[in-house]
C-alpha cells in the first residue's frame, strides 16, 4: 500500500501520516517497501511438507510494538519451534532499528557469537 509517497506492506498510519513507525529514520522510511515487491500469489496457497524447525536449530527475534505481526503470534511461533529467543522495543522493522541486536542473534545461530 502507498500513502502519501510511502510505501508500506501494513497499510498502518503511525499519526503522522506516514504508514511507518516513527522511531525509522526518515532517509528509510519507504525504500524497504518500494523494493521487497509483491507476495507470490501462491504462499499461503503452499504447503510446507517438511519445517526445518523441526529437527535444525531456530533463533526469533520478537519484536515488541510490532503492529503487522503481533507480538503474540511471534512469541507463540517462537516456542513452537522451542527457538532461542530474544525481543526487542521495536516495529515490525525491527532489522533497521535495532540492527546490532538482530545481527548479534544472526552471528549466534551461525555460530559466531
Amino acid at each position: 500500500m502507498v500513502q502519501r509517497g510511502r510505501a508500506s506492506s501494513a497499510g498502518r498510519d503511525e499519526g503522522d501520516g506516514s504508514t511507518e513507525p516513527a522511531h525509522v529514520p526518515g532517509g528509510r522510511r519507504g525504500g524497504d517497501a518500494a523494493v521487497q515487491g509483491r507476495i507470490a500469489d501462491t504462499l499461503f496457497a503452499s504447503k510446507t511438507t517438511n519445517a526445518a524447525w523441526r529437527s535444525q536449530p531456530s533463533y526469533y527475534a520478537v519484536s515488541k510494538h510490532d503492529r503487522t505481526t503481533s507480538p503474540e503470534l511471534q512469541r507463540f511461533l517462537a516456542g513452537r519451534m522451542k527457538a532461542r529467543t530474544i525481543e526487542v522495543d521495536s516495529s515490525h522493522l525491527s532489522i533497521i532499528t535495532h540492527a546490532k541486536e538482530i545481527a548479534a542473534l544472526i552471528l549466534l545461530a551461525a555460530g559466531r557469537s
